[in-house]
């Protein structure tokens, strides 16, 4: 007959519970043996498969056009990637989960691949909207942003703006020629939301250079909720993170982003799925999007015997 009992159990690192598994950790247990009793404390850590994605892609297929593309970073999906050319990769490409891979199966060669078994989940603009903005998320910043200290009237953008810090909503932003925004990000984070939640406004991006280096203060996003996407083009750089993942009240995910022209895009792209042509640029810059899961969770190097129950 057994003489002793455990019991383990997982809270965050503050303290709490329920343990959040996109947060780090401590495992603790508590054993008994012959009426002695101690505890142990272990933190953990969280790893992704790469913390340098410059591309991400969740669903459906991924195609790159053509071979004037250099990607300096790594890309990855829960799809499928489809290479046209030989776009340049400098990093690695991964495919994440049972349902990810070439397009087809057609491998074109010559690039670092790597796999994992389980696809990699990113948190939905409603997720990040909602935890920003508790008191209604995105329906409550379209009435409650920043628009006014910009000049943005009618929730549109169509000619070149100046964006300080702050929050801006709008529901249609349609660039020609040279016209661009102007990221003024020195003094704080600018966040430029694109709705409403499954919306189909026009999102023709032409530029959106940033005061501060992206390098030194990534702080810039661009969040499109819409299902049109957004539409990349010129030959303007643009200093940001593009965010368009979402997904519809059955679940259903959307979010599309098209790159063609000319542009040189500093920051990340994250996307359902996107659509590159041209001669494109894109370099990734640490510090803007993450992933809201792991890949699987490691030994944090704290080790601590405890007073029983702490």
């Amino acid at each position: 007959m057994s003489q002793g009992t455990f019991t383990v159990w997982c809270t965050n690192r503050d303290g709490s519970t329920p343990w959040d598994p996109a947060n780090y950790l401590y495992v603790l247990a508590t054993g008994n043996y012959k009426g002695v009793t101690r505890t142990i404390k272990v933190s953990g850590k969280g790893f992704y498969p790469s913390n340098r994605f410059a591309i991400y892609t969740m669903m459906g297929t991924s195609v790159f056009r053509g071979s004037a593309i250099t990607i300096t970073g790594d890309i990855g999906t829960n799809g499928y990637f489809d290479f046209s050319g030989t776009p340049t990769v400098i990093g690695s490409v991964f495919f994440d989960g049972p349902n990810a891979g070439w397009y087809n199966g057609s491998n074109p060669g010559g690039y670092n691949v790597i796999t994992y078994p389980r696809p990699l989940s990113w948190p939905t603009i409603d997720d990040i909207a909602n935890r920003m903005f508790p008191n209604g998320g995105m329906a409550w910043l379209a009435t409650h942003n920043d628009n006014a200290s910009a000049g943005i009237t009618n929730n549109s953008i169509t000619s070149s703006i100046t964006l300080g810090p702050g929050n801006y909503y709008v529901t249609n932003i349609n660039l020609k020629g040279n016209d661009q925004i102007y990221f003024n990000n020195a003094n704080g984070p600018i966040n430029l939301w694109v709705g409403p939640e499954g919306g189909t406004g026009t999102c023709n991006f032409r530029g959106g250079t940033a005061a501060v280096s992206m390098s030194k203060t990534p702080n810039v996003h661009i969040y499109v909720a819409t299902t049109s996407g957004i539409n990349l083009a010129g030959n303007q750089e643009i200093d940001a993170c593009i965010y368009a993942y979402n997904k519809d009240s059955s679940g259903n995910a959307y979010g599309y982003v098209t790159n063609s022209g000319n542009p040189i895009t500093n920051g990340q792209i994250i996307a359902n799925k996107m659509d590159i042509n041209g001669n494109i640029t894109i370099n990734f810059v640490p510090g803007l999007a993450q992933p809201s899961s792991y890949s699987y969770y490691g030994f944090d190097n704290s080790w601590l015997e405890t007073t029983p129950g702490l």
